[in-house]
Protein backbone atom coordinates (compact mmCIF):
# COMPACT_ATOMS: atom_id res chain seq x y z
CA UNK A 1 0.00 0.00 0.00
CA UNK A 2 1.39 3.44 -0.97
CA UNK A 3 1.94 6.16 1.62
CA UNK A 4 -0.93 8.12 0.08
CA UNK A 5 -3.28 5.15 0.41
CA UNK A 6 -2.12 4.54 4.00
CA UNK A 7 -2.82 8.17 4.87
CA UNK A 8 -6.29 8.08 3.32
CA UNK A 9 -7.11 4.88 5.17
CA UNK A 10 -5.87 6.36 8.48
CA UNK A 11 -7.95 9.51 7.92
CA UNK A 12 -10.98 7.32 7.44
CA UNK A 13 -10.17 5.52 10.69
CA UNK A 14 -9.94 8.83 12.55
CA UNK A 15 -13.38 9.80 11.25
CA UNK A 16 -14.83 6.45 12.28
CA UNK A 17 -13.47 6.90 15.80
CA UNK A 18 -14.96 10.40 15.95
CA UNK A 19 -18.31 9.10 14.75
CA UNK A 20 -18.29 6.52 17.57
CA UNK A 21 -17.20 9.06 20.20
CA UNK A 22 -13.93 7.16 20.69
CA UNK A 23 -11.57 10.13 20.98
CA UNK A 24 -8.76 8.13 22.59
CA UNK A 25 -8.89 5.81 19.57
CA UNK A 26 -8.81 8.80 17.25
CA UNK A 27 -5.67 10.09 18.97
CA UNK A 28 -3.89 6.77 18.48
CA UNK A 29 -4.49 6.97 14.73
CA UNK A 30 -3.46 10.65 14.72
CA UNK A 31 -0.15 9.61 16.30
CA UNK A 32 0.35 7.12 13.46
CA UNK A 33 -0.34 9.86 10.90
CA UNK A 34 2.20 12.17 12.55
CA UNK A 35 4.83 9.43 12.45
CA UNK A 36 4.29 9.30 8.69
CA UNK A 37 4.47 13.10 8.40
CA UNK A 38 5.24 15.27 11.46
CA UNK A 39 4.18 18.35 9.47
CA UNK A 40 0.71 17.06 8.58
CA UNK A 41 -1.38 20.10 9.56
CA UNK A 42 -4.66 18.19 9.34
CA UNK A 43 -3.44 15.45 11.67
CA UNK A 44 -2.43 18.06 14.25
CA UNK A 45 -5.83 19.72 13.73
CA UNK A 46 -7.70 16.45 14.30
CA UNK A 47 -5.57 15.84 17.36
CA UNK A 48 -6.67 19.20 18.70
CA UNK A 49 -10.31 18.31 18.08
CA UNK A 50 -9.97 14.96 19.87
CA UNK A 51 -8.19 16.51 22.87
CA UNK A 52 -10.82 19.23 23.09
CA UNK A 53 -13.55 16.57 23.15
CA UNK A 54 -11.66 14.90 26.01
CA UNK A 55 -11.58 18.26 27.88
CA UNK A 56 -7.79 18.34 27.55
CA UNK A 57 -7.74 22.02 26.64
CA UNK A 58 -3.98 22.62 27.15
CA UNK A 59 -3.29 19.61 24.92
CA UNK A 60 -5.76 20.87 22.32
CA UNK A 61 -4.07 24.28 22.34
CA UNK A 62 -0.68 22.70 21.64
CA UNK A 63 -2.10 20.58 18.81
CA UNK A 64 -3.81 23.54 17.18
CA UNK A 65 -0.63 25.60 17.50
CA UNK A 66 1.29 22.92 15.61
CA UNK A 67 -1.47 22.82 13.03
CA UNK A 68 -1.28 26.61 12.66
CA UNK A 69 2.46 26.37 11.97
CA UNK A 70 1.92 23.86 9.14
CA UNK A 71 -1.46 24.77 7.65
CA UNK A 72 -1.82 26.31 4.17
CA UNK A 73 -3.14 29.86 4.22
CA UNK A 74 -6.67 29.00 3.07
CA UNK A 75 -7.15 26.70 6.09
CA UNK A 76 -5.80 29.12 8.70
CA UNK A 77 -9.14 30.78 9.61
CA UNK A 78 -10.60 27.42 10.74
CA UNK A 79 -7.45 26.67 12.74
CA UNK A 80 -7.53 30.12 14.37
CA UNK A 81 -11.19 29.61 15.24
CA UNK A 82 -10.61 26.25 16.91
CA UNK A 83 -7.50 27.44 18.70
CA UNK A 84 -9.49 30.44 19.92
CA UNK A 85 -12.27 28.19 21.22
CA UNK A 86 -9.70 26.00 23.01
CA UNK A 87 -8.24 29.12 24.65
CA UNK A 88 -11.76 30.21 25.64
CA UNK A 89 -12.51 26.83 27.22
CA UNK A 90 -9.18 27.00 29.04
CA UNK A 91 -10.07 30.41 30.47
CA UNK A 92 -7.60 32.40 28.33
CA UNK A 93 -10.20 34.90 27.10
CA UNK A 94 -7.84 37.60 25.77
CA UNK A 95 -5.99 35.11 23.57
CA UNK A 96 -9.32 33.64 22.47
CA UNK A 97 -10.70 37.04 21.43
CA UNK A 98 -7.56 37.89 19.44
CA UNK A 99 -7.63 34.61 17.50
CA UNK A 100 -11.38 34.55 16.90
CA UNK A 101 -11.32 38.14 15.68
CA UNK A 102 -8.49 37.21 13.31
CA UNK A 103 -10.58 34.31 11.98
CA UNK A 104 -13.62 36.54 11.30
CA UNK A 105 -11.48 39.12 9.51
CA UNK A 106 -9.81 36.47 7.33
CA UNK A 107 -13.11 34.73 6.51
CA UNK A 108 -16.14 36.91 7.12
CA UNK A 109 -18.44 34.02 6.21
CA UNK A 110 -17.07 31.77 8.97
CA UNK A 111 -20.23 32.33 10.98
CA UNK A 112 -19.36 29.95 13.81
CA UNK A 113 -16.30 32.09 14.51
CA UNK A 114 -18.52 35.18 14.90
CA UNK A 115 -20.68 33.21 17.32
CA UNK A 116 -17.68 32.01 19.34
CA UNK A 117 -16.22 35.52 19.43
CA UNK A 118 -19.50 36.94 20.73
CA UNK A 119 -19.69 34.28 23.42
CA UNK A 120 -16.11 35.01 24.49
CA UNK A 121 -16.87 38.73 24.84
CA UNK A 122 -19.90 37.84 26.98
CA UNK A 123 -17.82 35.53 29.17
CA UNK A 124 -15.34 38.40 29.55
CA UNK A 125 -18.16 40.57 30.95
CA UNK A 126 -18.56 42.68 27.80
CA UNK A 127 -22.15 42.20 26.56
CA UNK A 128 -22.05 45.34 24.40
CA UNK A 129 -19.23 44.06 22.20
CA UNK A 130 -20.76 40.58 22.31
CA UNK A 131 -23.96 41.95 20.81
CA UNK A 132 -22.07 43.86 18.10
CA UNK A 133 -20.27 40.67 17.10
CA UNK A 134 -23.49 38.63 17.02
CA UNK A 135 -25.22 41.31 14.94
CA UNK A 136 -22.30 41.32 12.51
CA UNK A 137 -22.59 37.54 12.40
CA UNK A 138 -26.22 37.91 11.30
CA UNK A 139 -25.17 40.36 8.56
CA UNK A 140 -22.49 37.98 7.30
CA UNK A 141 -24.88 35.01 7.43
CA UNK A 142 -27.40 36.83 5.22
CA UNK A 143 -24.62 37.83 2.79
CA UNK A 144 -23.29 34.28 2.75
CA UNK A 145 -26.71 32.95 1.83
CA UNK A 146 -27.39 35.51 -0.89
CA UNK A 147 -24.09 34.82 -2.69
CA UNK A 148 -24.90 31.09 -2.56
CA UNK A 149 -28.28 31.62 -4.24
CA UNK A 150 -28.79 30.58 -7.87
CA UNK A 151 -30.88 33.19 -9.64
CA UNK A 152 -32.63 31.10 -12.27
CA UNK A 153 -36.15 30.92 -13.67
CA UNK A 154 -36.10 27.16 -13.10
CA UNK A 155 -35.00 27.58 -9.48
CA UNK A 156 -37.12 26.53 -6.52
CA UNK A 157 -40.22 28.66 -6.00
CA UNK A 158 -40.82 28.78 -2.27
CA UNK A 159 -44.24 29.57 -0.79
CA UNK A 160 -44.76 32.46 1.59
CA UNK A 161 -44.69 31.49 5.27
CA UNK A 162 -45.91 34.07 7.75
CA UNK A 163 -43.67 34.65 10.78
CA UNK A 164 -43.97 37.22 13.55
CA UNK A 165 -40.30 38.14 13.89
CA UNK A 166 -38.90 41.11 11.98
CA UNK A 167 -35.11 40.71 12.25
CA UNK A 168 -34.99 38.24 9.34
CA UNK A 169 -36.74 40.64 6.95
CA UNK A 170 -34.40 43.49 7.90
CA UNK A 171 -31.31 41.34 7.39
CA UNK A 172 -32.74 40.04 4.12
CA UNK A 173 -33.24 43.58 2.82
CA UNK A 174 -29.78 44.70 3.98
CA UNK A 175 -28.18 41.73 2.18
CA UNK A 176 -30.11 42.66 -0.98
CA UNK A 177 -28.78 46.23 -0.79
CA UNK A 178 -25.25 44.92 -0.28
CA UNK A 179 -25.38 42.58 -3.28
CA UNK A 180 -27.00 45.16 -5.54
CA UNK A 181 -24.26 47.68 -4.70
CA UNK A 182 -21.57 45.03 -5.21
CA UNK A 183 -23.01 44.21 -8.62
CA UNK A 184 -23.02 47.84 -9.72
CA UNK A 185 -26.75 48.52 -9.47
CA UNK A 186 -27.65 52.17 -9.04
CA UNK A 187 -31.29 51.51 -8.23
CA UNK A 188 -32.96 48.77 -6.21
CA UNK A 189 -36.66 47.98 -5.90
CA UNK A 190 -38.65 45.51 -3.82
CA UNK A 191 -42.19 44.29 -4.49
CA UNK A 192 -44.83 45.64 -2.14
CA UNK A 193 -48.60 45.56 -1.84
CA UNK A 194 -50.62 44.56 -4.91
CA UNK A 195 -47.52 43.98 -7.04
CA UNK A 196 -46.15 41.41 -4.61
CA UNK A 197 -49.51 39.65 -4.35
CA UNK A 198 -49.89 39.58 -8.14
CA UNK A 199 -46.35 38.23 -8.53
CA UNK A 200 -47.02 35.42 -6.07
CA UNK A 201 -50.37 34.64 -7.76
CA UNK A 202 -49.16 34.56 -11.36
CA UNK A 203 -45.62 33.24 -10.74
CA UNK A 204 -44.73 34.97 -14.00
CA UNK A 205 -41.00 35.01 -13.17
CA UNK A 206 -40.85 31.37 -12.11
CA UNK A 207 -38.06 30.70 -9.62
CA UNK A 208 -36.21 33.96 -10.26
CA UNK A 209 -34.97 35.81 -7.18
CA UNK A 210 -34.28 39.16 -8.79
CA UNK A 211 -34.41 40.76 -12.21
CA UNK A 212 -31.96 43.32 -13.60
CA UNK A 213 -32.74 45.95 -16.22
CA UNK A 214 -31.30 49.14 -17.70
CA UNK A 215 -33.11 52.43 -17.11
CA UNK A 216 -31.58 55.37 -18.99
CA UNK A 217 -28.26 53.58 -18.98
CA UNK A 218 -28.38 52.85 -15.27
CA UNK A 219 -28.54 49.30 -13.95
CA UNK A 220 -31.62 48.63 -11.81
CA UNK A 221 -32.52 45.53 -9.81
CA UNK A 222 -35.97 44.35 -8.80
CA UNK A 223 -35.96 41.80 -5.98
CA UNK A 224 -38.89 39.41 -6.37
CA UNK A 225 -40.98 37.84 -3.58
CA UNK A 226 -39.22 34.52 -4.12
CA UNK A 227 -35.96 36.10 -2.93
CA UNK A 228 -37.49 36.93 0.44
CA UNK A 229 -39.17 33.52 0.68
CA UNK A 230 -35.90 31.77 -0.22
CA UNK A 231 -33.92 33.69 2.39
CA UNK A 232 -36.55 32.82 4.99
CA UNK A 233 -36.16 29.14 4.12
CA UNK A 234 -32.36 29.34 4.30
CA UNK A 235 -32.47 30.98 7.73
CA UNK A 236 -34.55 28.06 8.95
CA UNK A 237 -32.57 25.31 7.24
CA UNK A 238 -29.81 25.24 9.87
CA UNK A 239 -29.40 26.40 13.46
CA UNK A 240 -27.00 29.31 12.87
CA UNK A 241 -29.66 32.02 12.55
CA UNK A 242 -31.65 30.82 15.56
CA UNK A 243 -28.45 30.44 17.60
CA UNK A 244 -27.28 33.98 16.87
CA UNK A 245 -30.70 35.40 17.80
CA UNK A 246 -30.69 33.37 21.02
CA UNK A 247 -27.26 34.72 21.91
CA UNK A 248 -28.25 38.30 21.16
CA UNK A 249 -31.19 37.78 23.53
CA UNK A 250 -28.73 36.66 26.21
CA UNK A 251 -26.79 39.93 25.82
CA UNK A 252 -30.06 41.88 26.06
CA UNK A 253 -30.69 40.11 29.38
CA UNK A 254 -27.20 41.06 30.58
CA UNK A 255 -27.99 44.70 29.76
CA UNK A 256 -31.37 44.53 31.52
CA UNK A 257 -33.46 44.88 28.34
CA UNK A 258 -35.99 42.13 29.05
CA UNK A 259 -38.52 43.28 26.43
CA UNK A 260 -36.05 43.03 23.58
CA UNK A 261 -34.67 39.77 24.94
CA UNK A 262 -38.16 38.26 24.73
CA UNK A 263 -38.54 39.48 21.12
CA UNK A 264 -35.25 37.90 20.08
CA UNK A 265 -36.03 34.64 21.87
CA UNK A 266 -39.44 34.48 20.19
CA UNK A 267 -37.97 34.94 16.71
CA UNK A 268 -35.19 32.46 17.49
CA UNK A 269 -37.89 29.91 18.37
CA UNK A 270 -39.76 30.60 15.10
CA UNK A 271 -36.61 29.81 13.11
CA UNK A 272 -35.53 26.62 14.88
CA UNK A 273 -35.05 24.05 12.08
CA UNK A 274 -37.70 21.31 12.32
CA UNK A 275 -36.28 18.15 13.84
CA UNK A 276 -33.01 19.79 14.89
CA UNK A 277 -33.57 19.28 18.61
CA UNK A 278 -32.20 22.78 19.29
CA UNK A 279 -33.93 23.90 22.50
CA UNK A 280 -31.86 26.81 23.89
CA UNK A 281 -34.24 29.68 22.90
CA UNK A 282 -37.25 27.80 24.26
CA UNK A 283 -35.56 27.02 27.57
CA UNK A 284 -34.12 30.51 27.91
CA UNK A 285 -37.47 32.18 27.23
CA UNK A 286 -39.20 29.92 29.78
CA UNK A 287 -36.52 30.74 32.35
CA UNK A 288 -36.82 34.48 31.69
CA UNK A 289 -40.62 34.56 31.86
CA UNK A 290 -40.65 32.64 35.13
CA UNK A 291 -37.81 34.47 36.84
Amino acid sequence: MSDHAKRNYAMGEVQRHFDCGDFHGALKVVDQLLKMDPHDWNAHYLGGMARRCLNDYPGAIESYKRSMECAPENHLPAVWQNLGVAYQLNGNLKEAIDLLRRATIADAFLITAHNSLGLTHRLAGDPQNARKVYENGLDMLARKYIVEMRNSRDGVLFPFTEVMGSVWSRKTLEAALWLAARDGCERMMCPTGDFALEEMRTQVHGGLLWKDSLDQGKKSRLYLPNYFHTMQQMFQAECLYSTLLNNIARTCECEGDVVQAVEYYEEAIEFIPPGSGYQDPILNLQRLLHS
